[in-house]
């Protein structure tokens, strides 16, 4: 399985090269090979950072807004796993105004807010209200559980058990939810 992941991500690669040297102002091409090479990096990022703000250099000349929002996302993503929390934050904020619709940025973005673990200065409402905003545009168990998790903390016990409940019935057997 090693193998075969590994000739399929050169393979993916070299797509990529070939449509950037079709093409160098291709960023979506670009945002997908950097995404493509953190995958596979685990550490390490300032090389991808660079090429994603070329990537958004690039796309922001060419006014196409869904693609310019996901290499912001991307960015701040790679920002985010690197605890450059406002950096990451102020990405994901580009995201979310080129998309307003952009469920991972919402989702990113409240757990950047919100986590004790990436963010010393957490802003427990931010994150409440982001994962609001990503209830309203895909509603999943993880994100009611994670939502409770905070009203829980705020001391807000029936809104806690309320999305308790709201995960129960998405997946009955939710472990953090029971």
């Amino acid at each position: 399985a090693k193998t075969i992941r590994k000739e399929a991500s050169e393979a993916a690669f070299a797509d990529f090269d070939k449509a950037l040297e079709l093409d160098p102002k291709k960023g979506e091409a670009l945002v997908a090979k950097t995404t493509l090479r953190r995958y596979f990096m685990g550490s390490g990022y300032a090389s991808l950072r660079l090429e994603y703000d070329l990537a958004i250099e690039i796309l922001s000349k060419n006014g196409n807004t869904r693609e310019l929002a996901e290499a912001y996302y991307q960015r701040g993503n790679t920002y985010s796993l690197e605890q450059m929390n406002d950096l990451a934050i102020a990405d994901f904020t580009s995201a979310i105004k080129l998309n307003p619709d952009h469920v991972g940025a919402y989702s990113l973005r409240a757990t950047v807010h919100g986590s004790p673990f990436f963010n010393p200065k957490r802003d427990v409402d931010a994150a409440i209200s982001d994962y609001t905003k990503v209830i309203t545009l895909e509603p999943s168990a993880y994100t009611y559980t994670s939502r409770a998790g905070l009203f829980e903390e705020k001391g807000e016990r029936a809104k806690a058990v309320a999305d308790y409940r709201a995960a129960l019935a998405l997946e009955p057997n939710n472990y953090t939810a029971k």
